[in-house]
């Protein structure tokens, strides 16, 4: 491999390693704050309430924290998917210096 394109490589590499560090950590939140929306939502469900004003509640405080999480969740994906697209181009960008490099363009 050519020593300048594996420089560059290594930079790059570094960068997206600094960049998943931080993406995983804040995956790894949003998917807890999930978990916590969810368990809350559950919770909610089971409670028994009498009073049809009291149900009404109850549906609308469940409903807004399986929404929280469902927002939690998908936000997580997205950095996944966004990270994983780094991933690849980055691979995809140093396989084409490579094939350059090799046939001198």
């Amino acid at each position: 491999m050519n020593k300048k394109i594996y420089e560059e490589y290594k930079i790059a590499r570094q960068e997206l390693r600094t960049m998943e560090r931080m993406s995983a950590q804040r995956e790894a939140e949003l998917r807890r704050m999930a978990h916590d929306f969810g368990q809350i939502a559950e919770k909610l469900i089971r409670l028994y309430t009498p009073e049809e004003k009291d149900q009404n509640t109850k549906v609308k405080l469940g409903s807004t924290a399986c929404c929280g999480a469902l927002y939690c969740r998908l936000r997580a994906d997205k950095l996944k998917y966004k990270l994983d697209q780094l991933h690849y181009s980055l691979r995809l960008d140093t396989l084409r210096k490579i094939d350059d490099a090799k046939w001198g363009k």
